[in-house]
């Protein structure tokens, strides 16, 4: 990004170098022009027309560079710059060689500093400045010492011719310079001008798009909290929590929660009831058990009338805000319907110490969290009731399976079925019995290794059990038992799962 903008701003530099070159062209050709007349009017009268020519035809030519250097625009910037600072350099020269240091050839010299600074950058321009300077000093020291002569001194001219020409000269190279750079400076407070209102217009977006930020922020820290909690009275309290926390950048101090009395007495006039608030003053009114009518004086209660959100205060007539001794700091309000799949549950109330709080994206956001937090309450309700339900149903079955299985063993003598190998004599039932009592009590598979018959001794007075209930859709039906009665054992636990696994086969074919 930082890169992309030193390029636009290399570009806007380069831009602006690009139409001072142009206007520079073409008051150099005008300027030229102006000059060659001037020049023409200051020669001496006794001069013939081929002398004037001949004196004239240096600075014809240059002036016709230009005039071809301006109208050729295939040439491109940097050769059209170049031509301008060694045609400037070569005038200056010929007007020192031709008037001596005291013509108006040192005011020429100061044109190539200025326009390599501005043309070609800072560097450029020192070496002109210095070139420059350096051609001041040689042409000084071959003058003062008479190693050149010039062409045509000031004398030759007389009094009035000199000072005409040379003042001509001076003042037409002042004023092109004066008003190129003018125009050159005035170009850049423009585009400063604009940048500082670009930046402005930045600095507005970036703080817009801050709030922005923090408003998708706010929305997905609350968003968790609905989609993980199915607990109604925990969802309600995190969700005004929350909301205060997260919104807390605009002076939000106070949330509450209001959803729609369902239990009022017929004829009587629906109220919202408060279930959720922050801080200490939103538990008094809990304990309170506070209520807000369904009308237009408030602007929970408007909220629930038009199904849509209301400021407070607002340029609507009646709409006021809360007239609490508790909630003084308030000084704006906005109230939210709770609306789920077109249903209105109830209101959501934001209250800031702030004039003003809440903008046209607030709003957009909390409605969404508002509209978020409504499904999200009739999704824990829906799935409170079918949990109610589902718990009674099972109550009723068991109650159900318990009746029908004691009349199926009233009427069934057998109640047991044992299976013995061949020539195995199972001892004493006691372990066996209490086994299975445990199984049945504790609902769980039950195992034992055995009891030996003496301490310390290898022989088994009772073998080991494995005690598994019989389980059927909730209640225990009986138990299936397996006993070890040759020796000690411990069972494993591929052993007691396919002990259960046949268990719940068996409870099935029973059944």
């Amino acid at each position: 990004m930082d890169g992309k903008v030193i390029t636009d701003w290399r570009n806007e530099i380069q831009q602006r170098r690009a139409v001072f070159l142009e206007n520079f062209l073409r008051a150099a050709v005008i300027a030229g022009f102006v000059a060659i007349i001037v020049f023409y009017l200051t020669l001496p009268g006794e001069l013939t027309f081929l002398e004037r020519v001949a004196q004239m035809v240096w600075f014809v030519a240059a002036w016709l560079v230009v005039l071809v250097t301006w109208l050729w625009r295939g040439l491109g910037y940097s050769t059209r710059t170049w031509v301008m600072l060694i045609l400037t350099y070569a005038l200056g020269i010929f007007v020192f060689i031709r008037g001596d240091l005291a013509g108006s050839g040192r005011v020429w010299l100061l044109l190539p500093p200025a326009l390599a600074l501005i043309l070609l950058g800072i560097t450029q321009g020192l070496w002109s400045a210095g070139s420059s300077l350096l051609i001041y000093v040689v042409f000084g020291i071959l003058f003062s010492q008479g190693l050149l002569e010039p062409i045509a001194p000031l004398e030759s001219f007389g009094v009035v011719g000199a000072w005409y020409g040379e003042g001509v000269s001076f003042v037409l190279v002042g004023a092109v310079l004066v008003l190129l750079l003018a125009s050159f400076s005035q170009g850049w407070l423009d585009a400063l001008a604009t940048a500082d209102s670009t930046n402005r217009q930045l600095q507005e977006r970036t703080l817009e798009l801050q709030e922005s930020a923090t408003q998708l922020q706010a929305t997905a820290a609350v968003s968790p909290v609905c989609s993980s909690t199915l607990e109604l009275d925990t969802l309600l309290a995190e969700v005004v929590d929350r909301i205060q926390r997260e919104f807390d950048h605009v002076g939000v101090y106070y949330v509450e929660l209001f959803l729609l009395d369902q239990t009022r007495e017929d004829g009587g006039e629906q109220s919202a009831v408060l279930k959720a608030a922050t801080g200490s003053v939103g538990q008094h009114f809990m304990e309170r058990g506070h209520k807000v009518p369904l009308d237009r004086t408030t602007a929970v209660g408007r909220s629930l009338v038009y199904r849509k959100s209301v400021l407070a205060p607002s340029a609507e007539e009646g709409v006021v805000l809360l007239d609490n001794p508790l909630l003084d700091r308030t000084r704006s309000e906005i109230a939210l319907p709770l609306n789920s799949r077109g249903r209105i549950l109830g209101a959501l109330s934001v209250q800031s110490t702030r004039e003003a709080a809440f903008d046209p994206d607030a709003v957009s956001v909390l409605q969404t969290m508002a509209d978020q937090i409504a499904v999200s309450f009739d999704n824990a309700h829906l799935f409170a009731q079918t949990g109610a339900a589902l718990r009674e149903m099972e109550s009723a079955q068991r109650r159900y399976l318990t009746e029908a299985w004691r009349e199926f063993l009233n009427v069934e003598a057998v109640n047991r079925v044992d299976y013995v190998k061949p020539g195995v004599s199972i001892g004493s039932a006691d372990v066996l019995r209490e086994a299975r009592l445990a199984a049945v009590a504790h609902q769980r598979t039950v195992a034992t290794d055995g009891i030996p018959s003496e301490p310390g001794g290898d022989s088994v007075a009772s073998g080991a059990v494995l005690a598994v209930p019989l389980r059927l859709r909730g209640q225990i039906v009986g138990t299936l038992s397996l006993h070890e009665t040759q020796e000690r054992r411990t069972w494993t636990s591929e052993e007691m799962a396919l002990a259960e696994a046949i268990a719940e086969q068996v409870a099935l074919t029973v059944d």
